[in-house]
C-alpha cells in the first residue's frame, strides 16, 4: 500500500483542522448568558420526552438524555400502602390500562385506592402524539409504572453507560405531606443524589413542602437544589413575591424565599423581564415551565426573550427543539466539530485527541 507522505499528511491535517484552530477573533461573535450564573440555561425534560414516548415512562427518561436534556422532572404520587411512584395525575386512567385491568373503587381510579402490587400490573399508555417506539432508539427498560426507586436508578444506570450527568427534579404535589417529604428526602439521599455535586433538585407548589425538604436535605448535609413553583411575580409593600394562584392573592416574598430556596420555578405566560431581575437580585435562578414548541423554530421564538432577559433554565416536553433553538440562539453555546473531508477517514484513526472538541454537556444544575 502506498503510503502518504509526511508533508501530504501535515497538509491534509491543517486544512481539515483550520478552522478549529482559528483565533477567537476570526470566529463569529456570541452573546453572553444572561443567567444568573453566566452559564447556557439548562434544559429539563418535562416527565421525560412525553411529545414521543408515553409520560413519565423509564423509556422515556432514557430517551430525553439521548435529546440532550440535562435533568429530567418526574411527579410523585402514593400508593394505598404508601409506596412512592412517578405518576403525575392523582388517577390511572388518563396515562395507564387500568379501565381493562380493575373495576373502579371509590367511584373512581385514584392511585391511592391502589397498592403498588396492583399498580405494577398496568402498562403505560402514550397520550398525545406520543408512541412506544422512537426512531433509532433502543430502551433498556420497560413500559410499566416505575416507582421513584426505580427512576432514580435509571438515571444513575442511563449516567453510567453513557458518561454523563444527568440530573433530576422530582416534583411535590400541593398538599403539605410531612411523611411523604421524608420519604423523597430518605429515597434521593439513598440513590446518591444528596451528594456535592450529584444534580439533584426537588420542587413543589406547596410552600409548607418546599421548606420542609430544604431542612431536611440540609439537616443531612446534602447538596441538593430546592424550588418553589408559581406563576411569576406579583408586586407587594413589602417588595416582589412569587405568584402562588396566577392571581397573585397568595405569594411568596422572594426575600423570604431566597432564605430557604435556590430558585424559582414559573408558567412561562407569567415571566416578565421585570420579574426575571427581581429574581436574579434576590440571589436566585428562576426556571420556566412548561415549553411545548412543535420545532426548532418555534422553541426559537418562544425562547427569544427569555434569553435576553437571562431565564436560568427551560422545562420542555421537547427538549430536542429547545436544544437545537440553544445552539443556533447567537448566545455562547460551544459550536459542534467542523465536518472534516470525506477523504481523510484514515487519518482520523490516531486522532482520539480531537474527541474533546466535541460540543460538552451544559453544567450540572447543582454544579
Amino acid at each position: 500500500m502506498k503510503l502518504v507522505s509526511n508533508g501530504a499528511l501535515v497538509g491534509a491535517l491543517l486544512t481539515a483542522l483550520c478552522p478549529l484552530l482559528a483565533p477567537p477573533a476570526a470566529q463569529a461573535a456570541t452573546l453572553d448568558w444572561q443567567t444568573l450564573s453566566g452559564q447556557a440555561p439548562k434544559v429539563i425534560g418535562h416527565r421525560g420526552a412525553p411529545n414521543y414516548l408515553a409520560e413519565n415512562s423509564l423509556p422515556g427518561y432514557e430517551l430525553a438524555g439521548d435529546l440532550g436534556a440535562d435533568m429530567v422532572e418526574t411527579d410523585v404520587q402514593v400508593t394505598r400502602d404508601g409506596e412512592l411512584i412517578v405518576m403525575h395525575d392523582g388517577t390511572l386512567e388518563r396515562t395507564t390500562n387500568i379501565a381493562a385491568r380493575f373495576p373502579p373503587r371509590n367511584g373512581g381510579y385514584s392511585v391511592a385506592d391502589f397498592t403498588l402490587a396492583e399498580i405494577k400490573q398496568l402498562t403505560l399508555l402514550p397520550t398525545g402524539s406520543a408512541s412506544y417506539s422512537h426512531p433509532g432508539f433502543t430502551p433498556t427498560t420497560d413500559f410499566s409504572v416505575p416507582t421513584l426507586g426505580e427512576f432514580l436508578d435509571t438515571v444513575n444506570a442511563y449516567n453510567a453507560t453513557h458518561g454523563t450527568d444527568l440530573g433530576v427534579l422530582t416534583e411535590l404535589k400541593s398538599s403539605y405531606t410531612p411523611e411523604v417529604n421524608a420519604k423523597v428526602v430518605a429515597e434521593m439521599l439513598d440513590k446518591g443524589f444528596g451528594e456535592t455535586g450529584s444534580n439533584g433538585a426537588v420542587q413543589s407548589f406547596s410552600v409548607a413542602n418546599v421548606r420542609e425538604m430544604s431542612a431536611l436535605f440540609e439537616a443531612a448535609g446534602a447538596d441538593v437544589y430546592v424550588d418553589l413553583l408559581g406563576y411569576g411575580g406579583v408586586q407587594t409593600a413589602e417588595g416582589w413575591a412569587l405568584s402562588l394562584n396566577g392571581s397573585g392573592t397568595s405569594y411568596e416574598l422572594l426575600s423570604e424565599l431566597a432564605g430557604y430556596a435556590d430558585a424559582v420555578a414559573s408558567s412561562y405566560t407569567y415571566i416578565t423581564e421585570d420579574f426575571v431581575a427581581a429574581v436574579h437580585a434576590a440571589g436566585l435562578e428562576i426556571y420556566a415551565w412548561t415549553l411545548r414548541p412543535t420545532d426548532e423554530a418555534s422553541a426559537a421564538a418562544l425562547l427569544a426573550d427569555f434569553l435576553a432577559w437571562g431565564v436560568d433554565g427551560f422545562i420542555t416536553d421537547n427538549a430536542d427543539y429547545v436544544n437545537a433553538a440553544l445552539a443556533n440562539s447567537g448566545y455562547d453555546v460551544a459550536p459542534a466539530p467542523v465536518p472534516l473531508p470525506a477523504a481523510l477517514p484514515m487519518l482520523l484513526a490516531g486522532m482520539a485527541a480531537l474527541g474533546g472538541l466535541a460540543r460538552r454537556r451544559r453544567p450540572a444544575l447543582a454544579a
